[in-house]
């Protein structure tokens, strides 16, 4: 007869045992899971870097050539720069096309960027900036990362241009990223110069060695006072209110008649001791032109608004006058003789017609409001920057 297995009961218990893994297969497993962190890694870094990748090759390889055939007849092949300075953020090709056969020496710029909305959608060359048939154009990029653009002024009289050195017959615009689209700008500059371009030069003459009044805020101010304002040399006064590195406050006074200005003058191009002073604001106490669309091309008739300190005078006694000055700070006619009125309550509004045949030109505006009590004639000046389409 055979003996009845016995089972196991509370108080027979299994020998315990305990699993111990070998050292080989904990080290195969920590580098199975080192490849795979490795992996998600790699993929999640290449989300990100693939589509500029993608872009960045494409700028770099397109056929610009081939692809401006078709809308310009290029005697040379397109002189190409791949540059981050432009677009904040994001590379772009900044093209030029020249046309050394035409007698205008013509030149046509361009600016392309890159657009992908995802990462399996194809690339596509984005043209965000272009101008054609620049008369012996130039296009450079400032050290501001703006676009500076310039063309021959054909609209200046041939005596004019034997006067002028070469830079000085060349009209040049400033372009800047802003909102997705390239957009004028002014220089903030209101003498000796209204652009990027012509400041660069002085103050590449400047480091060449040539002696420069424009190295000296006061050398600076006094210019500005006799060769814009055309005031005399022995009734014009200057008071320096403060100097540091970069920036130079002081007022101009002339006595006859009698009028003061607040002048701030800056190193707009180069910031050390060598760096040339360009007046950045100009303007009497008591009269103030908020800018509003100062700052926008403007197209004929200009409209502005500010205010008048009656200063003890009725600011309807006041007799205002405007100017305007062209690019090479020469005067443009301001067509209606009666562009300012004057309020009782010293606000003035004004409405400035004006020819202009150079679409986006910078320009200046002179704003005078003159006041004639017991004899004394007083004037009040304001100087700004516009651009004229």
């Amino acid at each position: 007869m055979h003996n009845a297995q016995t089972l196991p009961t509370r108080e027979t218990r299994l020998p315990h045992t305990t699993y111990h893994p070998r050292p080989r297969t904990m080290v195969i497993a920590f580098i199975a899971l080192c490849i795979l962190v490795s992996y998600l890694f790699l993929r999640s870094v290449q989300s990100f870097a693939f589509p500029p990748l993608i872009c960045a090759n494409l700028l770099r390889q397109a056929d610009y050539q081939q692809i401006l055939a078709t809308t310009t007849e290029q005697q040379l092949p397109p002189v190409t720069q791949i540059t981050s300075d432009l677009i904040p953020g994001q590379l772009s090709t900044f093209v030029q096309v020249s046309h050394p056969d035409d007698p205008r020496h013509l030149l046509d710029a361009y600016v392309y960027t890159c657009s992908q909305q995802g990462q399996t959608s194809q690339s596509t060359l984005l043209p965000v900036f272009q101008l054609h048939d620049l008369i012996q154009g130039t296009a450079s990029i400032t050290q501001a990362h703006s676009l500076s653009i310039g063309q021959l002024d054909t609209t200046l009289p041939t005596d004019t241009n034997l006067l002028m050195q070469p830079g000085q017959q060349t009209m040049y615009r400033e372009y800047r990223w802003q909102n997705g689209a390239f957009i004028q700008v002014p220089f903030p500059a209101l003498f000796p110069v209204l652009s990027r371009a012509e400041a660069q030069q002085l103050q590449a003459q400047a480091n060449a060695g040539t002696i420069l009044p424009w190295s000296d805020p006061l050398k600076t101010a006094a210019s500005l006072a006799q060769n814009l304002l055309h005031w005399s040399a022995d009734s014009t006064h200057i008071h320096l209110i403060h100097q540091s590195a970069g920036e130079a406050e002081l007022t101009l006074t002339e006595e006859k008649p009698s009028c003061e200005l607040d002048v701030t003058l800056q190193r707009l191009i180069q910031t050390d001791e060598h760096g040339l002073w360009f007046v950045t604001s100009a303007f009497s106490p008591g009269l103030t032109l908020p800018h509003n669309n100062l700052d926008m091309a403007t197209s004929s008739p200009l409209t502005l608004s500010g205010t008048l300190d009656q200063a003890g005078t009725p600011a309807r006694q006041s007799t205002p006058t405007a100017l305007l000055f062209d690019h090479t700070l020469t005067h443009l006619a301001v067509l209606n003789t009666e562009a300012i009125t004057i309020q009782p309550n010293g606000g003035f509004t004004g409405t400035l017609h004006f020819t202009n045949d150079l679409p986006g030109q910078p320009s200046l505006l002179l704003l005078a409001f003159t006041t004639s009590r017991s004899g004394q004639q007083t004037t009040r000046l304001l100087l700004t920057n516009v651009l004229l389409s």
